[in-house]
C-alpha cells in the first residue's frame, strides 16, 4: 500500500472519531440545508415517519484528498447526492 493511501486511511479514521462532535458544532453555526443545492435536510433521529426526508451528511469544502482539514470552517452540511457527486473535487470545480 502506498504512503499516500496510508495517510488517507489515517485521516479517515481521525475524521470518524470526531464526527459527532463536529456535527454538533456545525449545527450551531449552519442552516439545516444542503450547502451546494439548498435542499432542506433531516438529521438522523429527527425524521417524521410520514415525511419525505433528505439525510444530512457532513462534507468538506476542500476535500481531505486535496489537502483540506476537519476544521469547522472547512465543513458544511450536504445532501447525500451532492456529497457523493463531488467526491474529492475542489469546490469551484463543481459550481
Amino acid at each position: 500500500m502506498s504512503e499516500q493511501k496510508r495517510e488517507m486511511r489515517r485521516r479517515r479514521r481521525r475524521w470518524e472519531s470526531v464526527r459527532a462532535r463536529k456535527t454538533a458544532e456545525l449545527r450551531v453555526v449552519s442552516e439545516p440545508a444542503c450547502h451546494w443545492c439548498g435542499v432542506g435536510l433531516t438529521f438522523r433521529g429527527e425524521a417524521d415517519i410520514n415525511a419525505l426526508v433528505v439525510w444530512a451528511t457532513v462534507d468538506h469544502v476542500v476535500s481531505l484528498a486535496a489537502g483540506g482539514s476537519n476544521e469547522i470552517d472547512n465543513l458544511v452540511f450536504a445532501c447525500a447526492p451532492c456529497n457523493g457527486r463531488r467526491g474529492a473535487t475542489e469546490r469551484l470545480e463543481t459550481l
